[in-house]
């Protein structure tokens, strides 16, 4: 937080440099043992920066995660969808939205996005474990115990504790 005077002032000299929101809204949420509205004052600021940089995938990024957390979920898949839009190379935002639509129980519209992260970020063993989850859903009996053996393999290495496959 002792940066954030520094960025003020910033922004009080050049209110339209790109960038500068982004870092505050980040410093917020970075906050041990934030004030209630802190999370607030972070989604503020990464709005403000959209205003000046409306490419900054990031920005919405951590939107969408913001709105997950507060359980608005079509909001969340919204940000995801234009942080992958904008930067089609995004893994987390690919599976953070697959991830909310499998909460949300679309396990349909969920794959395409699963599919993406994965592959992206072939290492990420909750994306196999939600690309399984939502393949069993639907009935692709064959790629959910193959994701779910990936995932399973993922954490035996780790030390983590395998997942079962989905009932349907």
């Amino acid at each position: 937080t002792c940066a954030l005077p520094i960025y003020r002032a910033i922004l009080e000299k050049y209110p339209n440099v790109p960038g500068i929101h982004f870092r505050i809204g980040r410093l917020l949420l970075s906050v041990p043992n934030p004030p209630p509205d802190n999370a607030e004052k972070a989604k503020q600021e990464f709005v403000d920066e959209l205003k000046i940089d409306p490419s900054n995938a990031g920005a919405e990024y951590v939107l969408g995660e913001l709105a997950r957390q507060a359980n608005s979920y079509d909001e969340a898949v919204e940000h995801f969808s234009k942080a992958t839009k904008l930067d089609p190379s995004f893994a987390a935002a690919y599976l953070s939205m697959g991830a909310t639509l499998v909460t949300e129980k679309k396990y349909a519209e969920a794959i395409p996005s699963l599919e993406a992260g994965v592959k992206l970020q072939p290492a990420n063993p909750s994306g196999h474990y939600n690309l399984a989850t939502a393949y069993s859903r639907v009935g692709r009996k064959a790629d959910a115990d193959r994701e779910f053996a990936i995932h399973n393999e993922m954490m035996q290495r780790s030390g983590g504790a395998a997942a079962q496959p989905a009932q349907q």
